[in-house]
C-alpha cells in the first residue's frame, strides 16, 4: 500500500516540508519530508477499517495523529492546494481498496459566514478532486441552514449539529451517494448529513473522510 500512497506525491508543491519546515529532497515528488512522511505512513489504516456515522458506513484514509492534524490544518486554514490534492488521492486510493461503488458525490456543507472566516472550503475541494479522479459527478444539494460554531464534546457536537443542514433540488431516485468530509471524530456531523439525506429520500449513503479520530 504504501508504494500507491508514494505515487500521490507527483504533484507540484512547495520545496519546504509544510510539517516541520525542513527542506524537501525532491520537491517534484515529496509534499512533506522523508521524516514526516515515515510518520504519516504509519497512520494510514488497513483494509476493513470503517466507522459508522449513525447509518452511515463512513470510510478513512488515516488516523487522526498529530502530523496528520497538522497536514489538514495547513490544507484547511493556510488554502494549501497541493496538500488538499494529496489528501484526495489518498482518498480515492482508500476507496478504491475497499471496492466503494457510488453514483454521485455531495459534501458536508459550510455556511457562507464560515467560508469567509476560513477562506476556503475544503469539503467542496476535496469533493470536486474526487469527481476528477473518480469521474462522478459531484451534486450540489446539501446546504448548511446556518452557522455552526466549533464544539469539544460529543455532546455539544450532537446538539450543534442538529438541524444544520437541509437537502436543495430534485430527488434523484436509486443511487448511492458519496458523502465527503475532512475528518470524522464524533461522527455526529456525518451522522446528520445521512439524517437529512435519508428523510429526502436517499437511503443509499456512504461516507469518505481523510482522517478518523481513533483506530475503529
Amino acid at each position: 500500500m504504501l508504494q500507491i500512497f508514494e505515487k500521490t506525491f507527483s504533484l507540484m508543491i512547495p520545496p519546504v516540508c509544510p510539517v516541520c519546515k525542513e527542506n524537501v529532497i525532491d520537491p517534484s515528488r515529496e509534499i512533506v519530508c522523508q521524516s514526516c512522511f515515515r510518520k504519516l505512513s504509519l497512520q494510514f489504516v488497513d483494509s476493513g477499517h470503517i466507522r459508522w456515522a449513525g447509518t452511515v458506513p463512513v470510510y478513512f484514509s488515516m488516523v487522526y495523529s498529530d502530523t496528520v492534524k497538522r497536514l489538514i490544518q495547513l490544507f484547511k486554514f493556510e488554502n494549501f492546494e497541493s496538500i488538499g490534492r494529496f489528501l484526495a488521492r489518498v482518498m480515492m486510493n482508500k476507496l478504491e481498496e475497499e471496492q466503494v461503488n457510488f453514483d454521485y458525490i455531495v459534501y458536508i456543507p459550510s455556511h457562507p459566514a464560515r467560508i469567509r472566516e476560513k477562506g476556503s472550503y475544503p469539503t467542496k475541494f476535496l469533493a470536486r478532486e474526487l469527481s476528477h479522479l473518480s469521474g462522478r459527478p459531484v451534486l450540489h444539494i446539501l446546504k448548511a441552514t446556518r452557522y455552526r460554531k466549533s464544539q469539544t464534546s460529543a455532546r455539544d457536537r450532537s446538539a450543534n449539529v442538529h438541524g444544520a443542514f437541509q437537502v436543495t433540488g430534485e430527488y434523484i431516485p436509486d443511487v448511492t451517494l458519496l458523502i465527503v468530509d475532512d475528518v470524522i471524530t464524533t461522527g455526529s456531523t456525518m451522522a446528520e448529513a445521512g439524517r437529512v439525506l435519508r428523510e429526502a429520500g436517499y437511503e443509499k449513503l456512504v461516507g469518505i473522510a481523510t482522517a478518523g479520530k481513533g483506530k475503529p
